[in-house]
């Protein structure tokens, strides 16, 4: 039986993958290291395909190389083999695909954006060691925030409120943050939970 996805939710993955698809436009006008673009893309479906079928998650490290090495329009072609040809278990699968092209094509895209925006490549290429960390960090916080809220609008579409903290997982804390990690006497003082 196939699943019934929302036309909101069908409009959003159709609208991240036309942005995937806008910040990969300017591929012909830049220099790319077609060898590395490709060892990438081949090595993250490699790491993808183990990493879905022992674990059932993904495998973000070579998307982040990609971010580093290469400049942002061709980072942003990295996932896309993995994600193209990785086996969808529940349906629709069209629509399944594309949102695991164009999510992370996006992230990797804001990643690599914001290293070259802070002279990462520079950095590195110059030795500049205490300083090339500032753009390396700065990029892996920018794919993460570009995933959560990628995931947060997908979810938004979907079920048709936004997110809140703690809300999308099913409610409120029961005890509040540090419950069962302090002494009985902290807890008097905890909080009770986020509004929203």
């Amino acid at each position: 039986m196939e699943a019934t996805v929302p036309a909101r939710a069908q409009g959003y993955v159709a609208c991240v993958a036309l942005l995937a698809a806008f910040c990969v436009l300017p591929l012909h006008t830049i220099r790319t290291p077609w060898w590395a673009l490709a060892l990438l893309a081949a090595l993250y479906a490699a790491c993808e395909h183990v990493v879905r079928r022992r674990f059932g998650g993904t495998f973000y490290p070579v998307l982040l190389a990609g971010a580093f090495l290469l400049p942002p329009p061709a980072a942003a072609l990295v996932p896309l083999p993995a994600a193209l040809l990785a086996h969808v278990e529940h349906g629709p699968v069209l629509l399944r695909r594309v949102w695991r092209a164009a999510q992370p094509a996006l992230a990797v895209w804001a990643a690599a954006r914001v290293h070259w925006a802070l002279g990462g490549r520079d950095a590195v290429v110059a030795h500049a060691f205490p300083y090339a960390l500032v753009p390396a960090g700065a990029a892996v916080l920018a794919f993460c925030v570009v995933l959560s809220a990628l995931d947060g609008g997908l979810l938004a579409a979907g079920v048709g409120v936004p997110p809140t903290p703690l809300r999308q997982w099913g409610g409120r804390p029961r005890a509040g943050p540090g419950a069962g990690c302090c002494p009985a006497r902290w807890r008097r003082a905890r909080c009770t939970g986020w509004p929203g």
